[in-house]
């Protein structure tokens, strides 16, 4: 399979503070380059690794209630994709309880890839979860004003 067939699906979650009130962001491409950007407020708190998980899971739910196949899962949480890969277990139930359901909706799917990303490859994403609480886009570290030195 090439990778033109697969869906992609950028992720990314906010916690604004951390702990804080929660956002999420995803960017689902289908197999014909068709966009679908979802940007949510999750209306409850909690830490960055909990909006990490629930933007993957809400992309991989409009991604099956789209009709895909093959999926490739982009995300720049280093925890999320390590759980996702089986590489590690989480020890916090209400993350259990999350990573649970996104293994559950991983395995509708025939293919999948799970990819780290950098947070530079990631910024659309990044973006619509920061919208999501009313907060503006992070600008790349090369355009942000430098703190004076004291």
């Amino acid at each position: 399979m090439t990778t033109a067939s697969r869906w992609v699906l950028q992720c990314d979650g906010t916690a604004t503070p951390n702990p804080g009130r929660l956002g999420i962001g995803a960017v689902v491409v289908d197999d014909t380059g068709k966009r679908l950007e979802l940007s949510r407020e999750l209306g409850r708190r909690g830490d960055n690794n909990e909006a990490e998980i629930e933007a993957v899971i809400a992309a991989l739910t409009a991604a099956r209630d789209s009709g895909a196949s093959a999926i490739e899962v982009r995300s720049d949480s280093d925890v999320v994709v390590r759980e996702l890969k089986g590489l590690t277990a989480t020890a916090v139930p209400k993350l259990a309880v999350l990573f649970a359901t996104a293994k559950a909706l991983l395995a509708g799917f025939d293919v999948v890839d799970i990819v780290l990303v950098t947070r530079l490859h990631n910024r659309e994403a990044d973006a619509l979860a920061r919208a999501a609480l009313g907060l503006p886009a992070k600008l790349p570290r090369h355009l942000r004003p430098k703190k004076p030195r004291s």
